[in-house]
């Protein structure tokens, strides 16, 4: 499964110049396997022992916010 007419690169960003209207990305854009971008994290994640990124109400995957690293103890 992909894009058809190979509007998506690597990325997940979309050529509207190549882009055919179909929708398939539609389907491809909540697939963990299939989106490149949710692919990546989900590879990343799955590797660091986490769960994976879940996808919210509206549709959009919730981006990890960083966790600020603790501050080393000073004497």
């Amino acid at each position: 499964m992909g894009c058809g007419s190979l509007a998506i690169d690597k990325d997940g960003r979309i050529d509207q110049r190549e882009c055919l209207l179909c929708l398939d990305c539609m389907v491809l854009y909540t697939d963990d396997h299939g989106c490149p971008p949710l692919a990546q994290e989900r590879k990343r994640r799955t590797k660091a022992g986490l769960s994976l990124t879940p996808i919210g109400a509206d549709g959009y995957y919730i981006p990890i916010k960083p966790v600020p690293a603790a501050k080393p103890a000073t004497a």
